[in-house]
């Protein structure tokens, strides 16, 4: 018999993008600090991963953006799939979510991690505020999931 985690960690991103591979750098790291928790790795999402989240409880979306903070955990809900998303290579996390629970009637727990990039240009190292703002992401992540 197969054991499952009851956890997906999915880091997305582009390694060969700096701080686009902060997605992936952090899903590791938290990777390592949840032993039972399982990884997948993407560079986009697409509605395929629907399938995918039903088997989990928890699901933990990482990935690098433009925005204020040095980071921010967001609980994401399902929320209406937009007209002919299925057909555009842009979805959303919500939307994802939306799908899993039309299709297989199910909609695991999910939190969304940005953390800030500071240079999305070509090359595989991260920068110093994107690295440190990833384990600072990661450390508020790991307490989040101990009090579940």
């Amino acid at each position: 018999m197969e054991t499952r985690s009851a956890t997906l960690i999915i880091g997305c991103g582009n390694r060969t993008r700096r701080d686009d591979g902060l997605g992936i750098y952090a899903a590791d790291l938290l990777k390592n600090r949840l032993k039972d928790a399982s990884l997948a790795t993407y560079q986009q999402l697409d509605i395929s991963l629907a399938e995918t989240i039903v088997n989990y409880d928890l699901i933990i979306f990482v990935d690098a953006g433009m925005i204020d903070e040095p980071f921010c955990i967001k609980k994401i809900d399902a929320n209406p799939a937009r007209p002919n998303a299925a057909y555009t290579n842009v979805i959303s996390i919500s939307e994802i979510l939306n799908i899993a629970e039309k299709l297989y009637h199910k909609a695991p727990l999910c939190y969304a991690v940005i953390i800030k990039g500071y240079d999305f240009s070509f090359g595989e190292k991260l920068t110093e505020k994107g690295s440190a703002a990833c384990k600072d992401a990661v450390s508020a992540m790991t307490e989040l999931l101990l009090l579940h």
